[in-house]
Protein backbone atom coordinates (compact mmCIF):
# COMPACT_ATOMS: atom_id res chain seq x y z
CA UNK A 1 0.00 0.00 0.00
CA UNK A 2 1.24 3.44 -0.86
CA UNK A 3 1.59 6.07 1.80
CA UNK A 4 -1.68 7.26 3.29
CA UNK A 5 0.05 10.55 4.00
CA UNK A 6 -0.42 11.59 0.37
CA UNK A 7 -1.17 15.28 0.06
CA UNK A 8 -4.31 15.79 -1.98
CA UNK A 9 -4.89 18.82 -4.18
CA UNK A 10 -7.02 20.75 -1.69
CA UNK A 11 -7.40 24.30 -2.97
CA UNK A 12 -8.90 25.49 0.31
CA UNK A 13 -9.09 23.35 3.45
CA UNK A 14 -11.73 25.61 5.03
CA UNK A 15 -13.92 25.18 1.95
CA UNK A 16 -13.40 21.43 2.04
CA UNK A 17 -14.66 21.27 5.61
CA UNK A 18 -17.58 23.67 5.07
CA UNK A 19 -21.09 22.74 4.07
CA UNK A 20 -20.39 23.34 0.39
CA UNK A 21 -17.08 21.53 0.64
CA UNK A 22 -18.76 18.42 2.02
CA UNK A 23 -20.47 18.08 -1.35
CA UNK A 24 -17.07 17.68 -3.04
CA UNK A 25 -17.06 13.90 -2.74
CA UNK A 26 -13.95 13.35 -4.82
CA UNK A 27 -11.49 14.51 -2.14
CA UNK A 28 -12.05 11.80 0.47
CA UNK A 29 -12.56 9.15 -2.22
CA UNK A 30 -9.26 10.03 -3.89
CA UNK A 31 -7.58 9.37 -0.57
CA UNK A 32 -9.25 5.94 -0.25
CA UNK A 33 -8.42 5.06 -3.86
CA UNK A 34 -4.81 5.92 -3.10
CA UNK A 35 -4.84 3.68 0.00
CA UNK A 36 -6.13 0.77 -2.08
CA UNK A 37 -4.12 1.57 -5.23
CA UNK A 38 -1.94 -1.55 -4.97
CA UNK A 39 -5.01 -3.80 -4.89
CA UNK A 40 -6.47 -1.98 -7.89
CA UNK A 41 -3.19 -2.40 -9.76
CA UNK A 42 -3.59 -6.15 -9.32
CA UNK A 43 -7.10 -6.01 -10.79
CA UNK A 44 -8.94 -6.23 -7.49
CA UNK A 45 -11.75 -3.82 -6.74
CA UNK A 46 -11.88 -2.82 -3.09
CA UNK A 47 -14.16 0.18 -3.41
CA UNK A 48 -17.71 0.08 -4.72
CA UNK A 49 -19.75 3.24 -5.10
CA UNK A 50 -23.51 3.54 -5.29
CA UNK A 51 -25.22 6.78 -6.19
CA UNK A 52 -28.21 7.55 -3.98
CA UNK A 53 -30.40 7.88 -7.06
CA UNK A 54 -29.63 4.26 -8.02
CA UNK A 55 -30.91 3.04 -4.68
CA UNK A 56 -34.05 5.15 -5.03
CA UNK A 57 -34.75 4.14 -8.63
CA UNK A 58 -33.78 0.47 -8.47
CA UNK A 59 -33.38 -0.57 -4.84
CA UNK A 60 -33.38 -4.35 -5.42
CA UNK A 61 -30.84 -4.17 -8.25
CA UNK A 62 -28.66 -1.81 -6.19
CA UNK A 63 -28.71 -4.12 -3.17
CA UNK A 64 -28.01 -7.15 -5.40
CA UNK A 65 -24.99 -5.36 -6.88
CA UNK A 66 -23.62 -4.41 -3.45
CA UNK A 67 -24.13 -7.94 -2.09
CA UNK A 68 -22.44 -9.43 -5.16
CA UNK A 69 -19.48 -7.03 -4.81
CA UNK A 70 -19.09 -8.07 -1.17
CA UNK A 71 -19.24 -11.75 -2.12
CA UNK A 72 -22.40 -12.37 -0.12
CA UNK A 73 -24.75 -15.21 -1.00
CA UNK A 74 -27.83 -14.45 -3.11
CA UNK A 75 -30.63 -12.83 -1.14
CA UNK A 76 -34.09 -11.65 -2.14
CA UNK A 77 -34.12 -7.97 -1.19
CA UNK A 78 -37.65 -7.34 -2.50
CA UNK A 79 -39.33 -7.79 0.89
CA UNK A 80 -36.90 -5.44 2.61
CA UNK A 81 -36.96 -2.74 -0.06
CA UNK A 82 -40.74 -2.71 -0.50
CA UNK A 83 -41.16 -1.79 3.19
CA UNK A 84 -39.81 1.64 2.38
CA UNK A 85 -36.78 3.74 3.15
CA UNK A 86 -35.28 5.45 6.14
CA UNK A 87 -34.12 9.03 6.43
CA UNK A 88 -36.59 10.39 3.84
CA UNK A 89 -39.88 12.24 3.86
CA UNK A 90 -38.81 14.69 6.53
CA UNK A 91 -37.63 11.96 8.91
CA UNK A 92 -34.08 12.17 10.17
CA UNK A 93 -32.36 9.03 11.35
CA UNK A 94 -33.28 5.40 11.10
CA UNK A 95 -36.12 5.05 13.59
CA UNK A 96 -38.94 5.67 11.09
CA UNK A 97 -39.64 3.77 7.88
CA UNK A 98 -41.31 5.78 5.13
CA UNK A 99 -43.31 3.52 2.82
CA UNK A 100 -42.53 3.96 -0.87
CA UNK A 101 -46.15 4.97 -1.59
CA UNK A 102 -45.93 7.67 1.13
CA UNK A 103 -42.98 9.38 -0.55
CA UNK A 104 -43.57 12.34 -2.79
CA UNK A 105 -41.62 14.40 -5.25
CA UNK A 106 -42.18 17.47 -3.10
CA UNK A 107 -39.06 19.03 -1.57
CA UNK A 108 -38.19 17.98 1.95
CA UNK A 109 -39.58 19.98 4.83
CA UNK A 110 -37.32 22.77 6.03
CA UNK A 111 -35.04 21.66 8.83
CA UNK A 112 -36.60 24.27 11.08
CA UNK A 113 -39.91 22.39 10.98
CA UNK A 114 -38.37 19.15 12.26
CA UNK A 115 -39.36 18.15 15.79
CA UNK A 116 -36.87 19.40 18.35
CA UNK A 117 -35.22 21.87 15.99
CA UNK A 118 -34.84 25.26 17.67
CA UNK A 119 -33.54 27.17 14.64
CA UNK A 120 -35.34 30.03 12.96
CA UNK A 121 -37.93 29.11 10.32
CA UNK A 122 -35.80 29.28 7.17
CA UNK A 123 -36.66 27.02 4.25
CA UNK A 124 -33.28 25.50 3.43
CA UNK A 125 -34.60 23.59 0.44
CA UNK A 126 -35.33 26.49 -1.89
CA UNK A 127 -32.59 28.63 -3.39
CA UNK A 128 -32.57 31.15 -6.20
CA UNK A 129 -31.92 30.06 -9.78
CA UNK A 130 -28.82 32.25 -9.76
CA UNK A 131 -27.37 30.49 -6.70
CA UNK A 132 -28.27 27.07 -8.13
CA UNK A 133 -26.41 27.94 -11.34
CA UNK A 134 -23.41 29.14 -9.34
CA UNK A 135 -23.35 25.95 -7.25
CA UNK A 136 -23.68 23.71 -10.31
CA UNK A 137 -20.78 25.54 -11.97
CA UNK A 138 -18.71 25.22 -8.80
CA UNK A 139 -19.34 21.48 -8.41
CA UNK A 140 -19.03 20.57 -12.12
CA UNK A 141 -15.22 20.07 -12.27
CA UNK A 142 -15.19 18.16 -8.97
CA UNK A 143 -18.09 15.97 -10.09
CA UNK A 144 -16.34 15.23 -13.39
CA UNK A 145 -13.23 14.28 -11.43
CA UNK A 146 -15.38 12.03 -9.21
CA UNK A 147 -17.14 10.35 -12.15
CA UNK A 148 -13.78 9.62 -13.78
CA UNK A 149 -12.49 8.19 -10.49
CA UNK A 150 -15.48 5.87 -9.86
CA UNK A 151 -15.98 4.97 -13.52
CA UNK A 152 -19.62 6.02 -13.80
CA UNK A 153 -21.89 9.04 -13.71
CA UNK A 154 -24.48 9.74 -11.03
CA UNK A 155 -27.84 11.15 -12.14
CA UNK A 156 -27.24 14.58 -10.68
CA UNK A 157 -28.48 17.89 -11.96
CA UNK A 158 -25.88 19.28 -14.32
Amino acid sequence: IRSTEKILDLPNLQLTQSIIGRGVYTFPLEWWYEVFASASAQGEDWIYTVCTEEIGDKPVDSMDDVASFLGLPKFDFRAATKLGRYNVGGHRGYDTVTAIDEESDEPSKPLSSMPGNKTSPIDLTSISDELMTELLEFYRPYNERLFKLIGKRCAWKE
